[in-house]
């Protein structure tokens, strides 16, 4: 064997060891992630209304719910998420699977001391 040769495979393994890992990149992290999916649900009221802008938190993850109450947030098994908003108690919702959720929130009297009201009148 001469010097070119011995060169010329060494770059061509350096090249698959390159690609093995570039894979393992790409679909290794796959691999460790699947418990975890998008939790979606519904926050309602006591009389089953929807509840706009109510803040869902998985650890840093942060998400709100629409008009018609619904939310998504990424969590796994195992997880805790915290519903809550404001004039609303909050609730702890340990995450057993990825059915779809829906929690009823109720008005947490004790922490709402001051309501303000703002008006305006417009003349045509």
């Amino acid at each position: 064997m001469n010097r070119y040769s011995t060169c010329k495979k060494s770059i061509r393994l350096q090249k698959n060891k390159l690609f093995i890992l570039i894979v393992f990149l790409i679909f290794g992290t796959n691999i460790f992630a699947q418990n975890s999916s998008t939790v979606q649900g519904y926050v309602l009221n006591i009389n089953n209304e929807p509840i706009e802008s109510v803040t869902i938190k998985n650890g840093k993850k942060n998400s709100a719910s629409n008009a018609e109450g619904y939310f998504k947030i990424e969590a796994s098994i195992g997880d805790t998420i915290i519903i809550k908003h404001v004039g609303y108690g909050s609730l702890i919702y340990p995450i057993q699977n990825f059915n779809l959720i829906k929690v009823n929130l109720i008005i947490d009297f004790k922490h709402l001391e001051e309501v303000s009201v703002i008006g305006s009148r417009s003349t045509t």
